[in-house]
């Protein structure tokens, strides 16, 4: 009776252990290489996303200051999950879709209200729309101003992660909560083939 039992504890410890992680986010088979690109930083100088972001999980979005209702929702969830997890290793890079409101010292304020260590890039239409292409997501189109000069931009509202493999294997949907976030970064780190 005693084998037996000690049989069944090691076969369930063999099945829980070979399990395959849950993910809150969606998980992207093939994965996507991280896109390479450089544009200017928050602070006046040329980021190279590839470089500076390389071995390291990097959640990447697409907004603008200016948001209403995604970016800055987006932002302060990705903020307070961070805080939850102190010392996880997280690069976050936010890239405007409005490079005519959103200047670099724009970028370095808004951003600010988050988390100081986030990234705002900006540059050209042209290079912003380059940049949207290599990453997958849809190209960000302006609407009209308005009289008072006021205009919204529609604009992809999912995180693209890359992991320290420097691929996208998740994808994070508007709507993402706190919650998913805390559950998801840490067994992001703990996967050994995307950490190499």
């Amino acid at each position: 009776m005693a084998l037996l039992l000690v049989a069944g504890s090691v076969a369930a410890a063999l099945t829980h252990r070979s399990s395959p992680p849950t993910w809150q986010g969606t998980l992207d088979d093939p994965a996507f290489h991280k896109p390479e690109f450089t544009l200017t930083d928050d602070t006046g100088h040329p980021y190279d996303l590839g470089q500076r972001t390389k071995g390291q999980l990097t959640l990447l979005y697409f907004g603008y200051t200016h948001c209403p209702d995604f970016c800055p929702i987006t932002m302060d969830t990705i903020s307070g999950a961070l805080a939850d997890l102190p010392g996880r290793p997280v690069t976050v890079v936010f890239v405007t879709t409005d490079p005519t409101r959103d200047t670099p010292a724009v970028l370095h304020k808004w951003l600010g209200n988050f988390n100081g260590t986030f990234v705002g890039l900006t540059g050209t239409p042209a290079q912003l729309a380059a940049a949207q292409k290599a990453a997958g997501v849809t190209v960000a189109i302006a609407d009209k101003p308005d009289a008072r000069g006021n205009y919204q931009v529609g604009h992809a509202a999912s995180v693209l992660a890359y992991t320290p493999d420097n691929l996208q294997h998740l994808s994070y949907p508007f709507g993402t909560n706190q919650s998913d976030w805390v559950h998801d970064i840490p067994q992001i780190l703990a996967q050994k083939s995307w950490n190499r």
